[in-house]
């Protein structure tokens, strides 16, 4: 069966708002906040920094980026 979270886009880093879920190492986290030293991830247990030039964002149904 296929989740609805399947569709993926690559976007440059700088360009993933605060909310935005992201995929990160397979698993989907949530943006906290994007600054110049990178962007901010989280997930219910873990947080993390990624310093990489784009990254790839989920889209809901209407192609817009999954946010919370």
């Amino acid at each position: 069966m296929s989740s609805h979270h399947d569709v993926t886009k690559s976007v440059p880093r700088r360009d993933v708002l605060p909310g935005t879920i992201v995929k990160h190492k397979g698993h989907a986290w949530r943006a906290s906040a994007n600054t110049n030293s990178g962007l901010y991830l989280a997930t219910a247990v873990e947080k993390t920094r990624i310093n990489v030039d784009y990254v790839e964002i989920y889209l809901n149904p209407f192609g817009n980026p999954l946010g919370i």
